[in-house]
């Protein structure tokens, strides 16, 4: 064993210790009465102030022993990180002028810088003293991040820089660091709810691993797709060869790699073996199908097959709509060349991009019933995963009626083959 992880391991071993001996010495103990002032006691400054006493090394106005004393009580250290938590959430329901001309906006970036920089990059410093505070400063720092992203993506590269976040590449480059930070927070977390197994602490590591997991999906959803393929190969290769005992952070992770799946048009691969995967565990309708070369996905444990037969009925529905945008895209675009009087001669090039779309949608058409004929050979039990699956062929048919009559209109009638068709 290496230096470095028989380092890991005590650390460890005294974190769980020291927590361990913290939540002993209360016991046959009456809980000492916690001041809690009312909400509107603290504003973003005022809690600042209190974040840097807590979190910081040392501040220039306070003295040792004072930060000290605070430092040591746990609850107070909660009750701050639910206020920090009140005030994001609070923020993000102003409009978003309000929010960024808000006098509070610097001390919002600043909490967060303090959230990123003291938290996020010490994770296990920090949960070794208190898991209760982590998990609530890992959920403040996740609504920041979604706030940011969400509201104000002109300046979202600024905003991470003055919360901590710096790399190349612009805002592609931060939210790559970000997702390697998180990467290693997926590690750490997973592994502490196999050391903590039916322990004291397992509902609250479950917690952080759930949080970690939804900070991640957030991410790739940002970059420009020219970045997201490294991101799915990590989750492909991680679905593969880790286990997660934590059910509602294994579907989330299950759902981003759909997602990921979708957005790096990688069609025809992923849902089809995750469904021979549910064919072989649960069961297939036709044995005559055969299951060769099935990708074994450690993630994907007895208790999320049905769950996962329904993500990927959602994923499919979800290309479904994309395939319907195209054709009411072509065939708007169409209408609108044949009513301008625009004929074949007059603008080739359009005619020719038309049929690049068409040849595509095709494609993607032909990648979609492959995969929707795999996930309906999965012999599920009648309830409502027979109603999922049923609903989404009733869409492929729907798809495919609406697919034929456009070709139809955009067929010329002396055409041979539109006359063999007919």
């Amino acid at each position: 064993m290496s230096a470095s992880s028989s380092g890991t391991k005590k650390l460890k071993e005294g974190g769980r210790g020291k927590r361990k001996r913290d939540f002993n010495t209360t016991e046959g103990k009456a809980r000492p009465t916690v001041f809690k002032p009312p909400p509107t006691l603290l504003d973003f400054e005022t809690t600042l102030r209190a974040l840097q006493l807590l979190l910081n090394d040392s501040v220039s106005w306070s003295t040792t022993e004072a930060a000290k004393q605070l430092k040591g009580k746990r609850d107070f250290r909660r009750y701050i990180m639910r206020v920090v938590l009140s005030l994001i959430q609070k923020h993000s329901s102003l409009k978003q002028t309000d929010s960024r001309s808000s006098s509070n906006f610097v001390e919002f970036l600043q909490c967060g810088r303090i959230l990123y920089e003291r938290c996020v990059s010490k994770i296990q410093e920090i949960a070794d003293y208190d898991l209760i505070s982590t998990v609530v400063a890992l959920e403040c720092f996740y609504e920041l991040l979604k706030l940011l992203l969400s509201r104000y993506q002109t300046n979202v590269t600024k905003y991470l820089a003055d919360i901590g976040v710096n790399a190349l590449g612009g805002v592609d480059g931060q939210l790559k660091r970000l997702i390697e930070d998180y990467k290693k927070l997926l590690e750490y977390s997973v592994e502490s709810e196999e050391d903590h197994m039916d322990g004291e602490f397992e509902p609250t590591i479950r917690k952080i691993t759930q949080i970690v997991v939804s900070t991640l999906a957030l991410l790739p959803l940002h970059l420009s797709e020219g970045h997201l393929e490294p991101v799915y190969v990590w989750c492909k290769t991680y679905a593969e060869k880790k286990h997660m005992l934590n059910e509602v952070a294994a579907k989330s992770f299950v759902s981003l790699l759909l997602q990921l799946n979708r957005r790096c048009k990688t069609r025809g691969q992923l849902i089809e073996s995750m469904a021979k995967l549910l064919c072989r565990d649960i069961g297939q309708l036709d044995p005559d199908v055969s299951l060769n070369k099935v990708v074994e996905y450690k993630i994907v444990s007895q208790k999320l097959r049905m769950p996962l037969f329904s993500l990927l009925c959602n994923a499919i529905n979800t290309n479904l709509n994309e395939i319907f945008w195209m054709v009411n895209w072509l065939r708007s675009e169409h209408t609108s060349q044949v009513k301008s009087g625009i004929t074949i001669i007059d603008n080739t090039d359009h005619w020719e991009e038309l049929r690049s779309k068409e040849q595509e949608l095709c494609l993607y058409l032909s990648h979609t019933i492959r995969e929707l004929a795999m996930v309906s050979g999965v012999s599920v039990p009648v309830g409502p995963a027979v109603d999922t699956v049923l609903n989404t062929v009733a869409h492929l048919y729907n798809l495919l009626s609406s697919v034929v009559k456009y070709f139809i209109m955009r067929s010329f009638k002396d055409n041979p083959v539109f006359k063999l068709v007919k």
